[in-house]
């Protein structure tokens, strides 16, 4: 099905003459297939939030064939998009300066993801339980578990109830107001929710189209604005990783501009939103480093400390608020480290979790001093993709769990890079983490308890890297093959 959807999308697509009408043509069918398998079935008004299954509840059987035939429908709902998306990009490549027409194309692709009901996942309503323990009931939003209160109405939505979020200080504070505007209303916090994911998505939309020469800005806005996994992940199931995604763009921007220090602040304050993103800032401080903008360095760090005492300060507990992040870093579902485990377990028993652990960590600060000593990082496009990259190997080494809408602050990044053989990278690995999923809805034919198998783990961590996987080796073994093939028919 999906081979016959490509051929049929390259066939339309040869038949339209123009970049223009291949731009056309490819919004067109980004938008169609979304409402189609997202929105049609389940339109927001008709949406309900999913409560968590009860404590004690036996598993409940699969379906078999049929719920496995559901998976694979969701995974081709998720994947085809991406056809007429790198087919638009290719477009947008071949030639294509206009600007006029671009804006209404996003909008057009904007507005069907917006109109997704966010069931796939809890988080929206994980976010109202944990933004009530604060507004409603004056608990510390760093450490505060919605079973504090299982009175609450958002309780029965909270699908971890005895876990504390891991966000930082600047999301609870931006969050509070948003909760208020939803009020007790599901309803409500949904509207109030979706708002704020598009005001971000426009946001980091608008600072790439503005931020890059003229005669890229096709590129880099089609190549976030309208990755299927932007559009899902963000205006669809509304996460705040597009917060983190618009303010380490902003920082790239000022740092490439001439304001460094500017550009750590903001690089700052995406951290103080979700730890993780602090992995692409570093990039910044290469940048100032090579400049030796040593008063600007001075500045920056200043300026960063000081924030983060300000908004850590009415919050503080000690050393007790390392333990969310602890407890969002040690979950174990789709990872590198959670197939290193498998197969440790595989071959002697035991998973050696700690030691796992401690070898990703030596693994990360390996691979974070390579890419800043290797890479270099003068020009915005260069720290773009410097900091992409860092970006990456944080979000897969220090965490055993790696989900699909980590990726979007990596999306934007590269975007904004410039780099093809980056974004084609980034593009298979949001593929394949999206196709994640699907392998999660295999529960409907092995049962419940599918989500809490190694199977499960083993074949979601294949799904989200293996294709990204393939093409670097491919085009690391490239120039091999290409001298094999010369001395084959020398």
């Amino acid at each position: 099905m999906s081979a016959l959807a490509a051929a049929l999308s390259r066939r339309a697509f040869s038949r339209v003459d123009g970049a223009s009408g291949q731009l056309c043509l490819a919004a067109g069918l980004i938008a169609l297939l979304l409402a189609g398998a997202f929105v049609l079935p389940l339109p927001p008004w008709l949406g309900t939030p999913t409560p968590r299954p009860p404590v004690g509840q036996p598993p409940a059987p699969g379906l078999g064939l049929a719920g496995a035939l559901v998976a694979l429908a969701f995974a081709l709902a998720l994947w085809l998009p991406f056809r007429p998306y790198t087919l638009a990009l290719r477009a947008a490549r071949a030639g294509f300066h206009g600007s006029g027409l671009l804006p209404g194309l996003t909008a057009l692709v904007a507005l069907a993801a917006l109109a997704i009901y966010p069931r796939f996942g809890t988080d929206l309503w994980e976010y109202v339980a944990y933004e009530r323990l604060w507004r409603v009931y004056g608990e510390n939003p760093l450490l505060a578990t919605p079973s504090l209160h299982p009175e609450d109405w958002s309780f029965a939505f909270a699908w971890y109830p005895n876990r504390p979020n891991a966000y930082g200080p600047l999301w609870q504070l931006m969050a509070w107001p948003l909760n208020a505007a939803g009020g007790d209303s599901a309803a409500g916090q949904l509207i109030a929710h979706k708002l704020l994911a598009a005001l971000g998505y426009t946001a980091c939309a608008a600072l790439l189209w503005r931020g890059v020469p003229r005669h890229a800005r096709a590129q880099a806005l089609i190549a976030f604005a309208w990755n299927p996994l932007v559009l899902f992940e963000v205006l669809g199931k509304v996460h705040n990783d597009i917060l983190p995604a618009a303010l380490l763009v902003a920082a790239v921007l000022l740092a490439g501009r001439g304001a460094p220090a500017n550009g750590l602040v903001a690089a700052t304050l995406a951290a103080l939103v979700k730890a993780s993103a602090a992995g692409g800032g570093l990039g910044l401080l290469k940048k100032l480093w090579l400049e030796q903008a040593w008063g600007s360095l001075a500045v920056g760090l200043a300026a960063s400390g000081t924030l983060v005492v300000a908004l850590y300060a009415p919050f503080w507990a000690g050393p007790r608020l390392l333990e969310p992040l602890r407890s969002q870093m040690t979950q174990v579902v789709w990872s590198p480290g959670a197939l290193l485990m498998l197969l440790c377990q595989a071959l002697s028993g035991d998973r050696h979790e700690t030691a796992i652990r401690l070898a990703l960590i030596v693994t990360w600060l390996l691979a974070a001093g390579l890419l800043l000593w290797r890479l270099p990082a003068r020009s915005t496009e260069e720290l773009a993709a410097l900091a992409a990259l860092l970006l990456l190997a944080t979000l897969v080494l220090l965490t055993t769990a790696f989900y699909a809408h980590y990726l979007v602050p990596v999306v934007a990044l590269a975007a904004l890079s410039g780099r093809p053989g980056l974004q084609a990278a980034v593009t298979l690995l949001a593929l394949g983490s999206l196709g994640a999923y699907a392998g999660a809805m295999l529960g409907l034919a092995f049962g419940s308890g599918w989500a809490d198998s190694d199977a499960y783990r083993l074949l979601g961590s294949l799904l989200s890297f293996a294709p990204a996987l393939v093409l670097v080796l491919w085009q690391r073994g490239a120039p091999w093959l290409d001298r094999t093939r010369r001395a084959r028919w020398r």
